[in-house]
């Protein structure tokens, strides 16, 4: 399974997401690949210093993270994508029109599977 967080820079949010599906994944032996892209990310930026610290306290090192923008991305290939905002959810369905049955906001997606 191929699962995108999306949000609006990819250097917290999304990042943070992304950062700790990859280790709860690799921790159960999962096969599920991850990634995380921001709608209007500059490729290339580093993680918020906030969002660092908060994943250091996961045991996450994400100052490795580098933002993607969701043009240069692989969302095509998802399986699932899961936005941060309904905003980003609208934003991604008027870009990706066709993906719009793989695309939730990360609450509503959470209440789905909780069914």
């Amino acid at each position: 399974m191929k699962i995108m967080f999306i949000c609006t820079g990819n250097i917290c949010r999304s990042a943070m997401a992304h950062a700790m599906l990859e280790k709860k994944a690799k921790e159960e032996n999962k096969n599920i690949e991850v990634y995380s892209c921001g709608i209007f990310a500059e490729n290339g930026d580093i993680p918020t210093y906030e969002g660092i610290e908060v994943m250091r306290e996961y045991g996450i090192d994400l100052s490795n993270h580098r933002a993607t923008n969701i043009r240069n991305s692989n969302i095509e290939q998802m399986d699932v994508i899961l936005c941060a905002t309904t905003a980003h959810k609208n934003n991604v369905i008027n870009m990706y029109p066709k993906l719009a049955g793989k695309v939730f906001t990360m609450k509503e997606y959470a209440r789905i599977s909780t069914r």
